[in-house]
C-alpha cells in the first residue's frame, strides 16, 4: 500500500518541478517582467490627442496582449486585429516589428494608423508604481502611448 503512495508523490514532485522550470525559462527568454503577460493592456492616453479621443465604444479602443511564446504581440488597433513581434532589450528597451493587421474599412482609420505608427517608434517602456499602467516611450523618453491593465487573459 505504501509503494503506490510513494510513487504517486514522486511523480507529482517530478511533474511540478518540470512545470516550474519551463515557466522560468520562458520568462527568462522574453527578457520582460511578468507584469507584461496574461494581461490585456487598453489604451488610455496618447501623445496624439486625436488618437485618444476618437473611440466611441470599448471595442474601438486599441489594446495589446504580450504573448509568452516567440515574443509575439496581439491586439486591436481599434478596428483591425493585429499581431507582430516584440524585441526586449536591456534597461527597459522594447521595440516592435513585423506588425500585420486585418484590412477592414474603419470609421477611425486615421486614428488606427496613428496607433500603429506610434508602435513602430517605441524604444522603451515603463510601469507605474503598482504595475497597473504601462507607458511606451519614444527615444527621447517622452510618452507615446499609455495603457491600463484591464483583465487577465489566457494566451
Amino acid at each position: 500500500m505504501r509503494l503506490p503512495i510513494v510513487i504517486v508523490l514522486m511523480l507529482f514532485a517530478v511533474l511540478t518541478g518540470c512545470s516550474t522550470a519551463a515557466n522560468q525559462s520562458t520568462i527568462e527568454k522574453t527578457g520582460l517582467p511578468d507584469q507584461f503577460f496574461n494581461t490585456e493592456w487598453q489604451l488610455i492616453g496618447s501623445s496624439d490627442t486625436k488618437l485618444s479621443q476618437e473611440a466611441t465604444s470599448a471595442e474601438e479602443i486599441p489594446m495589446l496582449i504580450f504573448g509568452l511564446e516567440e515574443n509575439r504581440i496581439f491586439g486591436s488597433g481599434g478596428c483591425n486585429r493585429f499581431s507582430g513581434a516584440y524585441l526586449p532589450g536591456d534597461d527597459g528597451t522594447l521595440t516592435f516589428g513585423d506588425i500585420v493587421a486585418t484590412q477592414m474599412t474603419c470609421v477611425n482609420q486615421a486614428s488606427e494608423t496613428a496607433f500603429f505608427d506610434r508602435l513602430n517608434t517605441v524604444t522603451h517602456y515603463q510601469f507605474n508604481e503598482d504595475f497597473t499602467e504601462l507607458s511606451l516611450l519614444k527615444p527621447d523618453g517622452d510618452v507615446l502611448l499609455t495603457f491600463t491593465k484591464t483583465r487577465i487573459k489566457r494566451i
